[in-house]
């Protein structure tokens, strides 16, 4: 109970009255990162699973994700999500079924922690945590070093989670704070892969995090801030460049050459033609 203005503490005391496999912490509201941690050291169980406090699973989620887990003899197992909000749910993120490889660990399925069954010895051994002090990617961190630890990651082809997508929530808001600390986190990983000695692999998907973060400057702001695009990762700028169509090109060109005006030009375009 991260401090909750609502009764959701007393009915989760009322939970544990009746069954002690229920385990209740109350603290002051410190974020989402710190309450998971929290949750992490009490642990006891061989098998750590997370479910955000307005969503909701399956009700045999993690029966399923066990049996996948021991028959596979994996240290993670993952599954799709369904996007749903008050009505229903929208859409399907499905999962395929296979051992997970690393060049598909950029997509939406693998940033959150919460469609996962993971070993908790992984967890304790490696003293990961979750990054506190964030509030953007500090799933991402957790997850990345997670699947670095693991032996053998599976996908299960099913979808067994809920995400409650608000879209006026905050959550969807991007703010200069939020892309900074997505580049703290960015940093932190970096720093972590060079000290665990990372194979190429792990450099290549943190080049596919480092461009989505810059990109947020031009597309995820009211105005784009082509000085910030330029400051951040700039290693990877030519490859952006060299990677988009036409117009993009022509579009990044101009930043990196701080041909700004021009660049304007184009990002007005983009409104109108939808092609940026």
């Amino acid at each position: 109970d991260d401090g909750s203005p609502d009764n959701s503490g007393k009915i989760c005391d009322e939970y544990a009255k009746k069954d002690d496999r229920f385990v209740v912490i109350h603290q002051e509201n410190a974020g989402v990162s710190v309450a998971r941690n929290i949750g992490l050291r009490n642990a006891c169980g061989e098998w750590i699973g997370f479910v955000d406090s307005d969503d909701w699973i399956e009700r045999d989620t993690y029966e399923t994700a066990l049996k996948y887990a021991r028959e596979k003899e994996a240290d993670v197992v993952e599954w799709g999500i369904f996007l749903s909000n008050d009505d229903n749910d929208f859409e399907n993120l499905a999962h395929t079924e296979g051992t997970i490889e690393l060049n598909r660990m950029h997509t939406v399925l693998l940033h959150s922690p919460c469609n996962k069954l993971i070993k908790r010895q992984i967890v304790v051994d490696n003293a990961i945590t979750f990054p506190v002090g964030i509030s953007l990617a500090e799933d991402m961190n957790f997850v990345i070093k997670v699947f670095f630890y693991s032996q053998k990651s599976y996908g299960i082809p099913k979808s067994l989670y809920h995400y409650y997508r608000n879209d006026n929530g905050a959550v969807n808001t991007i703010t200069y704070k939020k892309i900074e600390d997505e580049v703290k986190s960015i940093k932190d990983i970096s720093n972590f892969l060079k000290s665990n000695n990372a194979n190429q692999s792990w450099y290549d998907l943190l080049e596919m995090k480092k461009s989505r973060v810059k990109n947020r400057y031009l597309f995820n702001l009211d105005y784009p801030d082509f000085n910030a695009w330029r400051n951040t990762f700039p290693e990877v700028s030519t490859k952006i460049v060299k990677d988009s169509s036409i117009l993009k090109k022509i579009f990044y060109f101009c930043i990196y050459n701080r041909l700004d005006y021009f660049a304007i030009i184009i990002f007005k375009i983009r409104f109108m033609l939808r092609v940026l």
